[in-house]
């Protein structure tokens, strides 16, 4: 079966929104609409991009093995990126437990789309596994480089839009503390088809985090309400994003 690499990196998008990470498990793997080199968005935007990711081709030529007029076997190398930012959300040991979230998350991605994860895959194969964590000023990239081997539709459209969620991101600071704290935040600038994901991190004085636990959605209003207590002044970042 033939293919091409834009509708690899689909099967791929949609096997990483899947992943239910084993930490910070409130937080799923949100693709990124890549309107801007991706490395300098995460950076910049530290606060809303944790788990962000974007698959990219990294433009590499291979000869195809075989090839005639309308398949041939040949390859490329993609990188996968996934940003995590530089804060106190992971635990205790901060930089130790950053670690350790990038190590299980990195598990949990090769599982799915390297060797591991073949019949993934209508007809691709992803191999020679490269690693790599990039540490920037405010956020860490954790990379992850395969080389793709399948059989190429020569005829076929070479490009396919990526299905990324449209979606808006915003920030709500806690005024008062309580052990079930609900924020009602007006969603005028939301169109009403869109829906809440429940990919939200709370950041509380010392490292404390807050999971969700419910979110409620009407016409007008969002509601969301933690089930920890929230230290006053706590930043709720907030990804609202249409399936």
């Amino acid at each position: 079966m033939s293919t091409t690499f834009a509708a690899i990196r689909t099967e791929q998008v949609a096997l990483i929104r899947a992943i239910t990470p084993s930490s910070l498990a409130s937080v799923s793997f949100v693709a990124a609409l890549d309107e801007r080199n991706f490395r300098d968005w995460a950076d910049a935007n530290p606060t809303a991009c944790f788990r962000r990711f974007s698959i990219r081709d990294r433009l590499e030529l291979e000869p195809p093995d075989v090839s005639n007029a309308d398949v041939e076997w040949t390859g490329c190398r993609e990188e996968i990126l996934v940003a995590y930012p530089l804060d106190y959300r992971y635990g205790e040991g901060n930089q130790r437990d950053l670690e350790s979230v990038l190590r299980e998350d990195l598990y949990l991605l090769d599982d799915q789309l390297g060797p591991y994860g073949y019949d993934n895959y209508s007809a691709a194969v992803a191999t020679d596994l490269e690693v790599a964590a990039e540490t920037m000023e405010n956020v860490v990239i954790l990379v992850l480089s395969y080389r793709l081997r399948y059989y190429r539709d020569v005829n076929a459209q070479s490009y396919t839009a990526m299905q990324t969620s449209a979606e808006q991101s915003f920030q709500y600071t806690a005024a008062t503390a309580t052990d079930s704290y609900t924020v009602t935040i007006p969603k005028a600038m939301v169109d009403t088809s869109y829906v809440v994901e429940p990919n939200i991190s709370a950041i509380g004085s010392g490292g404390a985090t807050c999971d969700i636990v419910g979110v409620a959605a009407t016409t007008t209003t969002l509601t969301l309400t933690c089930g920890a207590s929230l230290a006053i002044g706590t930043v709720i970042d907030i990804i609202v994003r249409d399936r």
